[in-house]
């Protein structure tokens, strides 16, 4: 949709970029035509004018469509580029991303510091990962950008970035938090001088509520600093700031520039409200779960706020029981998943934890007790799950997101899961091949953890 006012449907035009144009509707290259041959002009407009519409991804239910305005774009993405990625005309960057995705608008934010970005279209795998890395860097990328699950598939075909990232002096990753295992490889082979900054944010607010400099030390595992200008902290329960060390919602306090204008077709903001500041009332409610360390004080997310695992009213994030994994398990275990399981007929919460092994080798009465240890010594007896199965693949969206959420429904509501919520053709396939688990009672050799 282009945005000719600050109308949300008077003055707007739709524009089609398929082969056949619908009734009312303008094609893309007519739309193009009318700029040849006529001078750029600029036109002052008010700071919310609306500028794009991006859409959040549905792992949570239906996808929203959150209109953005011009200035807060502008203003947010020159900070983030210029403040935190110190980046200026000398830097050339480039972040992994599709342009359906809300890392697509933040990365081309770096144009507004001067600063060159390389575009690619195509696989990041494409002749072979090496080469494709060389490729890139051959540009004279000083930012490269991607998200964890990327550098996981590096660190699977065993690639050496060493010849080929002199001139990098950044990564910026986004998408979900590298873990310790993730930034002590990226340390090990991209080299100790580079600046790890990993993100938090969201196609919410087309930016980050959590940051990253070059100026304070990177502890692997966690996210370096609050965004500036963002007055984000953790909250209890009942809305009020919880101790550092402890969990909670990330919140934020106060308005910030780049919130979104509206959603679409949502002209009272009943949705939009709902989203953000049902739960605090002024308070900007993001939906994740974290804990400040109250020693290095950086920021670990711990996973959405609605995937929370509570087993008999424990509440802790999906990214502890990954972290523990890392350490006790790294050299069985290629990825895993994490999620709660409640039916109708439960009378309390059960924790799955599914794990695709490497070379698909067996899971062994060892490993499982190995894993239950590590938890019990680091967490304690009950964050240690009641469920572990081996499993052929994790389930991830488009973006390389863990579908936790759908997964969590699917445990819990069975074949219901897929007629009350929308998912794509390919979540669809990923999610199916669980729905056995939904009575998992009927699966044999479940391994229970005794609590």
């Amino acid at each position: 949709m282009v945005w000719d006012s600050i109308e949300h449907t008077a003055g707007s035009e739709l524009v089609s970029t398929g082969k056949e144009t619908p009734q009312g509707w303008t094609s893309f290259d007519e739309y193009l035509n009318r700029g040849n041959g006529r001078p750029l002009e600029f036109e002052q407009v008010p700071f919310h004018t609306p500028y794009v519409i991006l859409f959040s991804s549905g792992t949570t239910g239906t996808p929203k469509g959150i209109v953005h305005s011009q200035g807060g774009l502008l203003v947010n993405g020159l900070k983030e580029h210029r403040l935190h990625y110190n980046h200026d005309e000398h830097a050339v960057h480039y972040h992994y991303a599709g342009i359906g995705w809300t890392l697509w608008n933040i990365m081309i934010g770096a144009l507004f510091c001067g600063t060159q970005i390389v575009l690619y279209d195509g696989s990041p795998f494409y002749p072979t990962p090496e080469k494709q890395l060389a490729a890139i860097m051959a540009t004279g990328v000083t930012s490269f950008g991607a998200g964890p699950r990327y550098f996981t598939e590096l660190m699977k075909a065993n690639v050496n970035p060493v010849p080929y990232v002199s001139k990098v002096d950044k990564i910026p990753s986004a998408g979900a938090l590298l873990t310790e295992q993730q930034s002590i490889w990226i340390r090990d082979n991209f080299g100790a001088h580079v600046c790890q900054i990993s993100t938090s944010g969201g196609t919410e607010l087309c930016g980050n509520f959590i940051h990253g400099t070059q100026t304070l030390p990177v502890y692997a595992g966690e996210n370096a600093v609050k965004n500036l200008g963002m007055d984000v902290d953790v909250s209890g329960p009942d809305g009020k700031p919880v101790p550092e060390g402890e969990s909670g919602e990330l919140v934020c306090k106060k308005p910030f520039p780049n919130m979104p204008v509206c959603f679409w077709n949502d002209p009272d903001q009943k949705k939009y409200r709902a989203a953000y500041f049902e739960k605090f009332t002024h308070v900007w409610t993001h939906g994740d779960f974290i804990r400040i360390n109250p020693e290095t004080k950086g920021l670990t997310i711990l996973g959405r706020s609605d995937g929370v695992l509570n087993p008999s009213g424990i509440r802790f994030g999906s990214g502890e029981i990954y972290t523990i994994l890392e350490r006790c398990a790294s050299a069985e275990v290629a990825d895993a998943i994490c999620v709660g399981q409640q039916r109708a007929q439960d009378p309390s919460e059960r924790v799955f934890l599914l794990l695709l092994l490497k070379d698909r080798k067996p899971f062994t009465k060892e490993l499982e007790d190995r894993i239950k240890s590590a938890i019990q010594r680091d967490l304690s007896r009950r964050h240690v799950p009641h469920f572990f199965f081996a499993v052929d693949s994790i389930p991830y969206n488009v973006n390389g997101k863990k579908l936790e959420i759908p997964l969590r429904a699917v445990l819990s509501e069975g074949k219901k899961a897929f007629e009350r919520r929308k998912f794509t053709a390919e979540e669809r396939e990923a999610l199916e091949c669980f729905l056995p688990y939904f009575e998992v009672e009927k699966i044999g050799g479940s391994l229970k953890a005794k609590l």
